[in-house]
């Protein structure tokens, strides 16, 4: 049995499509400023809507009190993913996703996110929102893959278990981050390719 960690938010799904729309649309109706977007390729956390906008955190605060979680209803899956997850799961694969989502009315956020993943057909064997700190719940699984966007996150993964292979998921704002030991991927195919040679050298 191999147990795969998993974010959501642009691992899974596509948000950084939906929000960037969003923010535009709060900046531009609700804050009242004129739109200049900063181009971003070193973001390290999930706020590179907010550093694209020059936003301070009191405007992220008010953003989220404006339009969260709501949107995350339209948030698309990324091609392939429901696929590789039902693949992964033949191949004795546990599949635990753990994200970050959170708001003060953390059962809607939970009753939305758990109606998504039906809806899209995305297979998972436990699922833990409003997790800031992903090690915690990595060490507990046992999982020896992580994938996720984030690159603090898969540098705090990699510092602190060092045999979790880690993954991140290629974007726009985080594409001059590197470290020889966090493997890029585009897609969900190159992640079920790199597992499949992991389970090949490690667990077979």
């Amino acid at each position: 049995m191999l147990d795969i960690a998993l974010d959501l938010d642009d691992t899974i799904c596509d948000t950084a499509s939906v929000i960037m729309q969003k923010a535009i649309e709060f900046h531009q109706n609700v804050l009242h400023r004129e739109l200049k977007l900063l181009d971003i390729n070193d973001c390290e956390d999930y706020f590179y809507f907010a550093h694209r906008l020059g936003w301070d955190r009191d405007d992220v605060c008010r953003f989220f009190e404006w339009c969260y979680p709501y949107y995350l209803k339209e948030v698309k899956a990324f091609n392939g993913v429901a696929e590789t997850l039902r693949d992964l799961r033949t191949m004795n694969c546990k599949i635990h996703i753990i994200t970050a989502r959170y708001c003060s009315d953390k059962e809607n956020v939970e009753q939305l996110t758990k109606e998504w993943l039906k809806n899209n057909n995305i297979v998972y064997d436990t699922l833990d929102i409003a997790q800031r700190s992903k090690t915690e719940m990595i060490e507990k699984y046992n999982c020896k893959v992580f994938v996720d966007d984030s690159f603090k996150n898969c540098c705090a993964i990699k510092d602190c278990l060092t045999n979790t292979f880690v993954m991140m998921m290629n974007s726009s704002y985080n594409s001059n981050l590197n470290r020889n030991d966090i493997i890029r991927v585009n897609n969900w195919q190159q992640i079920k390719n790199n597992v499949i040679k992991l389970k090949e050298v490690n667990y077979e």
